[in-house]
């Protein structure tokens, strides 16, 4: 029954026993006749239905007799058929095609290979030695990893996935192109991402649900998956209990590497950075079931905004139950639903693209005592104090206590580049990506993942723009906040003729609660905003954003303010006492006044607004990196930005510019005991 239920609809292929003979061409035809010839000898055929069958399909690559009956009856009965048909057989007109030599390898257990030899296949032939195909079979496929594709004994290959009650198979990859199959396996393992992250002694797992009937019948398709063309973008999944096949094909954009074919990376145009052309353009993401955004929800706020609720986002790469449970989801904002669809579709390529890829992403293992001066001390980066790591406040991800880094520890680091200079420094791989090689067990003692930096783009200037922005936003909101600094207050009004804050301004209006906003721009001469809202009972909200134009930084602010809000309505929590006059003190700082900055926009370049951007940063005596994270089969441009020494929003008060700025800008120097201890983010 196996062997039957997998020819289902697709046994109508007229590609399937028979191939012509190649010697032979066509010397002639006309209504009456057809002539074959090698060159020396001549076939004749006067039959009607000879001469049908030859003109219709003579030249192509294979044939079946299962074909010919569904192209010629019922104007020819089966005798007919059947009696040209194995005529054409005995003058050797049509051959059986030769087997296909297969290879079946099992890295998980070698005992298994004994097995196969004693089975018996119709369509493919165990050649080891002389393959066409490689069949992977695996339990788990995370073995998939440390495999030497490039050494595989045949110019293809293909993975048979083995699990209780199912066997999933592959599409068949040229060993020239393992990157287009890691791709697609770094896909199928975030789909089934639940399956894998549960799996117990897979080894047993193999030899426990390995049905070799089945197996046998499977490989017997082989040639028949080849030659349908299903093999180039189809994994089969087969049901071994109710005996079904399920078939789940890819977008053939998930294996096409030309980024310039979606995107002109070089576009400094401003009309590169229109979201929605960017959505519409990578829209084969939403393709069910293993495009990378699964959903796409959203809802209107109060505010007057949008937020959309988007794909899974895994924080590393590691198949773990801790991962599972640390999932989230992406999310976006706008004035309109599909401006909110486009942010929350490009944020969840953007975390998967951070997330790191073992065959792909290149990393050195070494301790910081050897590599020295050519690395980045993770210290600027995490910027931790040592009073939270002695009191346990500097917590991971999962809110455990991280240890101090210890520079005598070998760990995985990968590199960054400065792009005025071109030097390259090495980073701690654990704060580059989500996620790290499994060779690295002890980056998660000292680090936690840290996104800040991390945008996309419609080209690689743009993601590197709005990187630099979110560094920019939150170093400046951390110094203003933690600080409890003085900042400007701005009249909102200047900026009522935005839609969102004038329906910001509306429901707060209509709901007798208020609106507070600051200009917490810091030594970094690019305008941050920070909004304050009181509208949700029991707390605040706030939002943040840079620009070098302040209305659109307003904007963006506002934007946020919508998401934020949903945020806290999820959340339930409330501020302490302490807590909420704390904030009270800081509101009543707010004095509405005309903005600092000019409110029309700048018209630049992406080209040219980056080179200003960067410019004031380096003007600090900050350091600019890059690592480009764009992945090949996501196609859309993806850049972490790293500044060490500048802030993220989170708490941690490590020495430098927590400290420094306050001084140069208000002249008194603070103490981490008189730092606010909490953010609203």
């Amino acid at each position: 029954m196996a062997a039957v239920i997998l020819m289902d609809q697709h046994s109508n292929s007229p590609y399937a026993d028979m191939v012509w003979n190649s010697a032979l061409f066509l010397l002639g035809s006309n209504g009456n006749a057809v002539i074959l010839s090698d060159g020396q000898t001549h076939k004749t055929y006067h039959n009607s239905l000879q001469i049908k069958i030859i003109n219709d399909f003579f030249g192509c690559e294979k044939i079946s007799l299962d074909y010919l009956r569904k192209t010629y009856e019922p104007a020819y009965s089966l005798h007919e058929i059947l009696e040209v048909y194995y005529g054409f057989v005995q003058d050797e007109v049509l051959l059986k095609k030769n087997p296909l030599a297969v290879s079946v390898e099992f890295p998980e257990d070698d005992s298994l290979h004994k097995a196969i030899l004693k089975l018996d296949f119709k369509n493919v032939e165990i050649k080891p030695q002389h393959a066409d195909l490689t069949v992977y079979v695996v339990s788990d496929l995370t073995c998939l990893i440390s495999l030497d594709l490039f050494r595989c004994r045949s110019n293809k290959f293909t993975v048979l996935w083995i699990f209780p009650g199912e066997i999933k198979l592959f599409p068949v990859f040229d060993t020239s192109e393992t990157g287009n199959f890691y791709a697609l396996f770094n896909r199928i393992k975030r789909f089934y991402f639940d399956q894998l992250a549960g799996q117990i002694d897979r080894k047993e797992l193999l030899n426990k649900t390995l049905s070799f009937d089945f197996f046998a019948a499977i490989l017997d398709y082989l040639p028949e998956f080849i030659n349908s063309g299903e093999s180039l973008n189809t994994l089969l999944i087969y049901n071994t209990r109710k005996l079904i096949i399920n078939r789940h094909r890819f977008s053939t954009n998930i294996g096409n590497s030309d980024l310039g074919s979606f995107f002109n990376s070089n576009n400094s145009n401003r009309l590169s950075a229109n979201i929605l052309s960017v959505f519409e353009k990578l829209s084969f993401h939403l393709e069910k079931p293993f495009g990378l955004v699964d959903q796409l929800k959203s809802q209107k706020t109060i505010f007057g905004g949008w937020v959309s609720s988007g794909g899974l986002i895994y924080r590393s790469n590691q198949l773990k139950v801790e991962t599972l449970l640390s999932r989230t989801r992406a999310s976006g904002n706008g004035s309109t639903k599909e401006i909110a669809d486009a942010k929350a579709f490009c944020e969840t390529l953007e975390r998967y693209s951070q997330i790191f890829r073992d065959r792909e992403d290149e990393y050195l293992i070494s301790s910081h005592n050897e590599l020295k001066e050519k690395a980045i001390h993770p210290h600027q980066l995490m910027l931790f104090s040592s009073l939270q790591y002695d009191s346990n406040n500097a917590l991971s991800h999962a809110g455990k206590p991280l240890k101090p880094f210890d520079e005598s520890e070998s760990i995985a680091w990968s590199e960054v580049e400065d792009n005025l200079t071109g030097e390259r420094k090495w980073i701690p791989t654990a704060l580059l990506y989500l996620g790290i090689p499994a060779e690295d067990t002890t980056s998660e003692r000292f680090f936690t993942w840290i996104t800040n930096g991390t945008a996309a783009g419609s080209s690689t200037e743009m993601a590197r723009l709005n990187a630099l922005y979110e560094i920019v936003e939150r170093d400046a909101f951390a110094i203003w906040w933690y600080n409890r600094l003085p900042c400007p207050g701005i009249d909102i009004h200047y900026f009522a003729h935005l839609k969102l804050v004038e329906s910001a301004i509306q429901e707060h209006k209509k709901a007798g609660k208020n609106l507070y906003v600051f200009d917490c721009t810091q030594d970094i001469q690019i305008p941050t905003i920070a909004v304050i809202s009181d509208y949700p009972d029991g707390t605040f909200c706030v939002a943040t954003a840079s620009n070098i134009s302040i209305e659109k930084a307003c904007d963006k602010a506002f934007g946020e303010l919508n998401q934020v809000y949903l945020h806290h309505l999820a959340k339930k929590t409330k501020l302490t006492h302490v807590e909420s006059d704390d904030i009270a003190q800081t509101i009543s700082f707010h004095l509405p006044q005309k903005p600092n900055w000019p409110v029309e926009n700048k018209v630049l370049s992406i080209s040219e607004e980056l080179k200003m951007v960067e410019g004031e940063i380096r003007q600090r005596g900050l350091t600019i990196y890059y690592k480009d994270l764009t992945r090949s089969d996501v196609h859309l441009p993806v850049v972490k930005a790293i500044i060490p020494g500048m802030r993220d929003w989170n708490i941690r008060f490590a020495e430098g510019r927590l400290f420094s700025v306050p001084q140069k800008l208000y002249g008194y120097l603070p103490t981490e005991e008189q730092f606010r201890n909490f953010n609203l983010l």
